[in-house]
């Protein structure tokens, strides 16, 4: 199951109980790799406790630790997959901006690539596309 999960771009976050701790965080090593972990516990309380480093650190830190109470453990997300959107999506944004807003080719152009994290010159020839059917 851990499998399915090493692609999500998204915040892993599991509970976990102090005897299975170790050996969940050693399957995130070997599955996710070795991304940045925090285990908190006694959230909320008064002697809450996080970690917070690379997963293989926390496991070495552990070792020598005494592992008490259930942990919440939060995962980084998987940084390292690009994900790009599709052009038929990226096209109904530009035509909802040019039917929809106020914004010039220009400024529709610059505000979709900051926003989804594109170069400027892919959203500006798919931008002009839209723009020139007219």
């Amino acid at each position: 199951k851990l499998q399915s999960l090493a692609a999500l771009q998204s915040l892993l976050v599991f509970y976990e109980s102090p005897h299975r701790l170790l050996v969940s965080l050693k399957d995130c090593l070997d599955v996710l790799g070795d991304r940045n972990v925090a285990i908190c516990k006694e959230l909320t309380k008064i002697h809450e406790k996080c970690l917070k480093g690379k997963i293989s650190n926390i496991i070495d830190g552990l070792g020598q630790l005494r592992v008490k109470g259930e942990y919440v453990v939060l995962i980084e997300e998987n940084s390292s997959i690009d994900v790009q959107p599709e052009t038929q999506d990226l096209n109904e944004l530009l035509l909802w901006y040019k039917d929809s807003t106020d914004k010039s080719l220009k400024d529709s152009v610059k505000a979709l690539a900051t926003d989804l994290g594109l170069s400027k010159s892919k959203v500006y020839a798919e931008a002009l596309k839209i723009w020139d059917k007219e």
